[in-house]
């Protein structure tokens, strides 16, 4: 929603905008300070080489229409280096939340040596670039202490080094590329590289490019690539400040497999290897399976006879995706939107986590009007473009892939398990008590660095103030006297979720003015939990972990600062179901208190891992 109550047009209408239309948005939105209506306010700063004006204004509505309010500072032409290393220049100053940097292939390509350089020599002089870019983006980060995004070096459609370009250690292409690879290789965590050169490959390099802009007024882009390429750098950037889908949705027939099931019967049905359109059919399965595999859910969403699309993935010889590859799975003659909304509430995600994929444009519109905030993917008429089509949508371009990622999959799976068990049951507790929960408290590790970031990036619902933080927030917590970053893991008899929770703690004197707070408390600064887990009794068993350590210190009372948002309702019920009781508002936060001193004590049928109850580090 826009300052004047105007609805804003969603990501997918502003991916179909031509350059012009999306410019003149952007212009509109640069006059205005707040544009969106209770909007996320977030510093980007963009910088790199060549003139990236146009640039900043194609960018800034994909943000707003994510639920932001970004205030952009574009780095002058030629600035770059200078406002790195001046502490008091306009990019350090704007104390940026999130740095781009946009780098163009010619301020690169001017150290190519020539043909005839052996690779020791080029090798050398690549060396050289990497140190020397590698150091300016460290510096980069350090002084503004903002995650910096590195778009990778876009190859020009440049042929003067002909077949060499490649087979020659010195040609432009295989440079450029080996500048890139090195740098994303030796890069620290807290730089992260986006693959442009691939979305200017999809879009077209000889339309990626405009060299007559370049000489007119530095312009690295042509006009005409602004909407691919501001989505393009946009989508990871947003996955890491907590925009993310979570499940991939699709249809059946025409979507899956050639065909209507329920008219063509089981065989009839295209899907052989044999036949040009089956073999499209099953090159998007494939596809489909490689989402399955880095962790997104998939579900189906169809209109037809539930037994007769089963079938399919049952008994088809060459169906490459079967039944246990679904997490939900709706074949009725029901509003798809319904449906939509039934498998957000089955997988607890909200229908702003998912993509829906479907072949008939009727039904695509359909969505897009029911359901503004759910991803709709423009399909293609002809399925040899599908994985295309869905690649290039880049819905599910998360920044961080964990081992609990690797096998969220197989954890729904065993929720199935749980809820055969779940329905055999009268006695909820006695369920519980079935399922067999073991959870380990203590000190986020190391190797669990990146979990415990995407846990506070990935999760709405249970997040005490929905902070993002990043992999320097991290290591700045990890080293500020008085707090612990805390981990939380569960396993039960069907599966292990591994970490499954992350909290933030400090331990410290009561400074925020509530009366009768006076004293030493522990107090929770973050505090975030998978939907997964939801109502299987974690809360109270973290609870529990934490009244201990703090009685052990001492301390009376355990504070929590809430922030509400329109996703995170669940914990205005839960906190005062374990107890908390509200003493005060302060910075738009409700304050909690928990008395760790009352008589009932936090119950759980779940069992420590950790018989010892080591203290974890406060």
């Amino acid at each position: 929603m826009t300052s004047d109550g105007a609805t804003f047009p969603t990501i997918d209408t502003l991916r179909a905008m031509n350059a012009t239309e999306l410019l003149s948005l952007g212009r509109k939105l640069s006059t205005h300070k707040a544009p969106v209506s209770g909007g996320r306010p977030i510093r980007i700063a963009l910088t790199g080489g060549g003139n990236l004006s146009y640039l900043g204004l194609a960018l800034a509505p994909f943000f707003i229409s994510a639920g932001f309010d970004p205030r952009l500072y574009v780095s002058p032409y030629g600035g770059f280096h200078r406002e790195v290393y001046d502490d008091a220049s306009p990019l350090v100053q704007s104390a940026p939340d999130v740095v781009l940097v946009v780098e163009y292939w010619r301020d690169t390509a001017v150290f190519q040596p020539d043909l005839s350089a052996s690779a020791g020599e080029t090798a050398e002089i690549i060396e050289r670039i990497v140190a020397e870019r590698i150091a300016i983006l460290s510096k980069l980060q350090e002084r503004t202490g903002a995650p910096v995004f590195l778009s990778e070096i876009v190859t020009p459609d440049r042929r003067a080094d002909g077949f060499f370009a490649m087979n020659r250690p010195a040609g432009l292409t295989r440079f450029l590329r080996e500048v890139s690879r090195l740098t994303a290789e030796r890069k620290p965590d807290a730089i992260r590289m986006i693959d442009l050169d691939e979305a200017a490959a999809a879009f077209g390099k000889k339309d990626w490019f405009d060299d007559a802009a370049w000489f007119l007024s530095k312009q690295p882009l042509a006009l005409s690539a602004l909407p691919a390429a501001a989505w393009a750098l946009s989508a990871p950037i947003l996955n890491a400040f907590g925009v993310v889908r979570k499940c991939l949705v699709l249809d059946l027939d025409q979507t899956l497999w050639g065909g209507v099931v329920g008219d063509d019967g089981l065989f009839g049905i295209r899907l052989e290897p044999n036949d040009a359109v089956g073999e499209a059919y099953l090159d998007f399965q494939r596809t489909i399976l490689k989402y399955y595999q880095r962790g997104v859910l998939l579900a189906v969403c169809s209109k037809n006879n539930d037994a007769t699309a089963r079938e399919v993935f049952e008994k088809h010889p060459y169906c490459l995706l079967k039944l246990d590859h679904f997490a939900a799975f709706y074949a009725n003659w029901n509003s798809k939107a319904e449906n939509l909304k039934r498998i957000a509430a089955d997988l607890n995600i909200g229908t702003d986590a998912i993509v829906f994929f479907d072949d008939n444009p009727v039904e695509r519109d359909l969505v897009r009007r029911a359901l503004p905030e759910a991803a709709v993917v423009d399909v293609p008429d002809d399925p040899a473009e599908y994985s295309v089509a869905l690649d290039q949508a880049r819905l599910f371009d998360w920044v961080t892939l964990t081992k609990e990622d690797l096998v969220r999959n197989e954890t729904f799976a065993a929720d199935r398990k749980r809820e055969t068990l779940k329905l055999s049951v009268n006695d909820y507790q006695a369920y519980l008590r079935d399922l067999e929960m073991r959870a380990a408290f203590g000190p986020a590790a190391d190797p669990e660095r990146e979990r415990f970031i995407q846990l506070f990036n990935k999760t709405n619902q249970f997040n005490l103030r929905t902070e993002r933080i990043q992999p320097e927030d991290y290591d700045r917590f990890s080293d500020e006297p008085g707090t612990s970053l805390l981990a939380v893991r569960l396993k039960d008899r069907f599966s292990d979720y591994g970490m499954i929770s992350a909290l933030i703690v400090r331990m410290g004197d009561e400074t925020d003015g509530a009366p009768g707070f006076d004293e030493k408390t522990l107090r929770i600064d973050g505090w975030v939990m998978s939907c997964r887990v939801f109502n299987r009794g974690l809360e109270a068993f973290i609870l529990a972990r934490l009244r201990k350590i703090a009685l052990a210190a001492g301390i009376r009372y355990i504070i929590a600062l809430f922030r509400p948002t329109a996703k995170n309702d669940y914990l205005k019920r839960v906190l005062p179901a374990l107890g908390f009781e509200t003493i005060g508002e302060t910075g738009g936060m409700t304050r909690y208190a928990y008395d760790c001193r009352r008589e009932d004590e936090p119950e759980t049928t779940i069992e420590d891992e950790d018989e010892k109850e080591r203290h974890p580090g406060l």
